[in-house]
């Protein structure tokens, strides 16, 4: 059975996996990650697989989330990749750590993605291939 959780979709409690191909539906992954929290130090980048990996959590909160007993960041529950990419370049001029997606953008081989505030990652791509809720996350 599948469930919505504000914009987050589960199958029990995965999430399920959105494969998108089509600049047009850039969309239905902006649905699922504006204003959710990610560390930028967690971003990966695998030359095999050409892929550019950015765990996230999937809940719109104020904060990145912290386990309350532990006072340590709650872990990564959805992941953002990008496929068919060269090594990102992260533009990070406020040094902060963690930050909230803002959007993501094409303009001709190179995907963009902004986050608040002050960061860039800039892929360039052979093609356009994002998933998101990858196993593992």
């Amino acid at each position: 059975m599948v469930v919505s959780r504000g914009t987050r979709f589960l199958r029990g409690d995965r999430a399920v996996l959105l494969t998108i191909r089509a600049q047009d539906r850039l969309g239905l992954a902006l649905d699922r990650i504006h204003d959710r929290w990610f560390d930028v130090e967690a971003i990966t980048y695998d030359s095999g697989a050409r892929s550019v990996s950015i765990p996230f959590w999937s809940q719109p909160t104020q904060r990145p989330p912290i386990n309350l007993v532990t006072g340590q960041r709650e872990p990564f529950d959805d992941l953002l990749v990008v496929r068919d990419t060269d090594d990102p370049t992260i533009e990070d001029r406020e040094q902060i750590g963690t930050y909230t997606f803002n959007d993501i953008l094409v303009r001709g081989n190179q995907l963009l993605v902004r986050a608040e505030p002050n960061l860039r990652i800039i892929c360039a791509i052979a093609s356009f291939h994002i998933t998101l809720g990858e196993d593992g996350a």
